[in-house]
């Protein structure tokens, strides 16, 4: 059974292939290849992309490079989900909110 590394500075930058390959055995590995195809599926290219940010384990802040374009993946229950960032508040308490599609988190994403 694979555990998480736990180690952000293992985890964060580019999502190249490379890179990616260069991570030891462990969950954030599979998230990171998971990741790169969820970009490619929605016509990204996810070699433009890196992780920003680990800030808590399955909890990744993925940026494009030289772009504003950003969003933040949650990893629950094994499902990795992209996430959208609100200035504001709701009824309770919560600014984080999940999408199904990267676009989207990208287009609604206000922090």
């Amino acid at each position: 059974m694979k555990n998480y590394l736990d180690d952000w500075r293992k985890i964060e930058g580019s999502l190249t292939e490379e890179r990616i390959n260069s991570i030891p055995y462990c969950l954030e590995k599979d998230h990171l290849f998971r990741i790169r195809e969820m970009l490619s599926e929605e016509g990204f290219e996810s070699d433009e992309f890196f992780i920003r940010e680990n800030p808590a384990l399955g909890v990744y802040i993925v940026c494009r490079e030289n772009q504003e374009d950003y969003f933040t993946i949650h990893e629950e229950n094994g499902n990795l989900t992209p996430i959208y960032i609100t200035n504001d508040f709701d009824e309770n308490g919560t600014n984080c909110f999940p999408c199904k599609e990267i676009t989207k988190a990208i287009a609604l994403n206000e922090c």
